[in-house]
């Protein structure tokens, strides 16, 4: 069997396993060599976008390094779009 690619969800274990078998994520690097082959690692990008859902959810609101996430900005974009 022949692995091309890791996918996982972005529990820190896994990003620390990702880390561990060579892959830099801050510097965009998510492949490491494995028998002289490459193999990509990805986040699920669905389940990441559902944990982050489910965040703003609990929290109303979430402040990272590019700026906020408000849930009312989720609430008045369905809005916009049942209108038209």
């Amino acid at each position: 069997m022949t692995v091309r690619v890791i996918l996982s969800d972005g529990h820190r274990a896994n990003i620390a396993t990702m880390r561990h078998l060579g892959c830099d994520l801050e510097r965009g690097q998510f492949t490491f060599i494995h028998k002289d082959k490459e193999v990509l690692c990805m986040l699920d990008a669905v389940h990441m976008i559902k944990v982050l859902r489910n965040l703003l959810g609990k929290c109303e609101e979430v402040v990272g390094p590019h700026g906020t996430a408000r849930w009312l900005d989720i609430k008045n974009l369905i809005k916009l779009q049942v209108r038209r």
